[in-house]
């Protein structure tokens, strides 16, 4: 899914729960202007039965709408899998050559204490981080879309020489 087209379901759905909330506030309204002694507690209960399940369903089909296209979803198996080791003051790859748009995976782990691990451009804009945490792998997933050498920097203050762990990787 597209990020134009999930703009566009967002922007429906907000659309759509803003209609449905004016029209909430408009029947109170209403209601509030009705003369009390017209309204019975059959006719009262039947209103509130519907608007409560009407609320549900409504909020069910907003809940899948966002999750189906949420980021977050695996569709396709990387291309490539790197294994990232982290440890004061080094980044140990098991590769550091992939191709233009491989999706490629990176497993982080840390051996010591916690790290950041985030890759940079060459103009400095990050690209994507995940935090290496001790006895646990956390996965990062990234399509690098032109040639060239990235950077990979720390981004956890992890020691006195946190500076110079750094480390690259290069697309052909």
């Amino acid at each position: 899914m597209t990020d134009f087209s999930l703009q566009w379901i967002v922007f429906l759905a907000w659309s759509v729960l803003s209609i449905i909330v004016l029209t909430v506030f408009y029947m109170m309204y209403r209601q509030s202007r009705r003369d009390p002694s017209t309204m019975t507690y059959d006719v009262i209960n039947k209103k509130r039965f519907r608007f409560f399940y009407g609320t549900i369903v409504f909020l069910l089909i907003a809940f899948f709408a966002a999750v189906s296209g949420a980021p977050y979803a695996e569709r396709e198996t990387p291309e490539v899998i790197i294994g990232v080791k982290s440890k004061m003051f080094l980044f140990e790859m098991t590769q550091d050559t992939v191709g233009t748009n491989q999706l490629v995976e990176f497993r982080i782990t840390t051996e010591d204490v916690t790290h950041g691990f985030g890759i940079y451009d060459s103009t400095g804009t990050i690209l994507g981080q995940v935090q290496a945490m001790p006895k646990y792998t956390n996965r990062l997933r990234i399509r690098f879309p032109e040639p060239g050498t990235y950077s990979i920097l720390c981004l956890e203050y992890c020691g006195t020489l946190h500076h110079q762990m750094r480390s690259t990787i290069t697309v052909r």
